[in-house]
């Protein structure tokens, strides 16, 4: 998603392992915070943040 597919796995690894990953360094493509929301509710909706 927005082109930042570094950005976008870093976040949902960090949201399901309750583990901040960081952020990605540049010149990777980094995402805004409204982008981050977005992200965070495709990725639930989508059950990525479940755990087993």
């Amino acid at each position: 998603m927005f082109g930042a597919p570094a950005g976008v796995t870093k976040m949902i690894l960090s949201e399901r392992l309750g583990i901040d990953c960081g952020r990605p360094i540049p010149p990777v493509m980094d995402l805004t915070d409204e982008q981050r929301h977005i992200v965070l509710a495709a990725a639930e909706k989508a059950g990525l943040l479940e755990t087993p």
